[in-house]
């Protein structure tokens, strides 16, 4: 956070997280143990969120257009901006490969209001929530879930040990 224009420092310190522990990827990535760290996953949690909201909102009250453009516009603008205050490495440029497809990302989404469609007059929120519940549904969302927690919820670089003993009284 040190390195930041000392506007955005001003703004940040009130929320700024502080890493302690070897197993924190912003102290054995970024040696950044003790320092103050503009907490980028909370506000995207946070932001992103929102976005969504506001588009699931748009979606439900006739606008499904509207709803997918702000929402998609909003969140690649914002995954854009957000990689300037990550303590990672990003590479060769001044701007990542994450960057990159964001900001390439926006045109492309921008391109839901050139080709014509249908709009949805309303969704029937009753009938998609029922729908959730369909043997496939369930099915398929477990698998995902499954197939998440398998592959990208394993970390690479990290590790615990679990040890069970018997304690002599």
């Amino acid at each position: 956070m040190n390195e930041l224009d000392y506007r955005w420092r001003g703004l940040f310190r009130a929320i700024a997280t502080i890493p302690r522990g070897r197993t924190r990827k912003a102290v054995y990535a970024g040696h950044c143990e003790g320092e103050p760290l503009v907490p980028t996953q909370a506000l995207s949690a946070v932001s992103l969120s929102l976005f969504a909201i506001t588009g699931i909102a748009l979606f439900l009250f006739g606008h499904p257009r509207l709803g997918a453009l702000i929402a998609l516009v909003l969140t690649h603008s914002f995954r854009f901006f957000i990689e300037f205050l990550r303590a990672d490495n990003r590479g060769a440029g001044a701007i990542s490969p994450y960057q990159w497809m964001s900001l390439c990302s926006i045109p492309v989404v921008g391109g839901i209001f050139v080709f014509p469609a249908n709009e949805l007059a309303t969704a029937n929120l009753k009938q998609g929530l029922l729908a959730l519940g369909t043997p496939g549904v369930v099915v398929f969302l477990l698998g995902t879930a499954l197939g998440v927690f398998l592959y990208p919820g394993r970390s690479r670089v990290t590790f615990a040990k679990l040890r069970f003993g018997v304690r002599d009284n």
